[in-house]
């Protein structure tokens, strides 16, 4: 199971997913708005999400951060960035299903172009094989 949410800061509700039981039981979770900086230590973080593995993407505005946290059901490999569309891309392989998808985890800030936006996620996907999108867009 994978679970896509908006964080507004892992540091602050990190005990929060640990204590949701649909969230914690699920095989990935996908955050957005992780607001963590690439200077930013995590061992606290780490440790309320455990089992979960953490791997980040930090970005220089901290309302662009992601990050994915995985359990041993399932091994996350070959991560690349696309910072025209603050996207994510990466190979999941299940242990359980011994099956391979490659996830493109994007986040886009309602301040961004829609128009650019489209035009550089068009870009990204005609260069990329892309299994599953999971995209979250903030309305107001």
């Amino acid at each position: 199971m994978i679970t896509l949410l908006n964080i507004r800061s892992l540091r602050k509700h990190s005990i929060d997913l640990k204590h949701d039981a649909r969230i914690f039981n699920s095989d990935l979770i996908l955050l957005t708005e992780t607001q963590l900086k690439t200077t930013d230590l995590d061992n606290d973080i780490r440790s309320k999400l455990h089992p979960f593995e953490l791997y980040r993407q930090d970005s220089t505005d901290k309302y662009s951060s992601l990050a994915i946290c995985f359990r041993n059901t399932v091994c996350i490999e070959n991560f690349k960035y696309f910072s025209s569309v603050n996207a994510l891309k990466f190979n999941v392989f299940s242990t359980s299903t011994q099956k391979r998808k490659t996830l493109l985890l994007l986040y886009r800030k309602q301040s961004t172009n829609i128009h650019q936006y489209v035009e550089n996620l068009k870009h990204v996907l005609e260069r990329n094989s892309v299994d599953i999108i999971l995209l979250l867009v903030i309305l107001t």
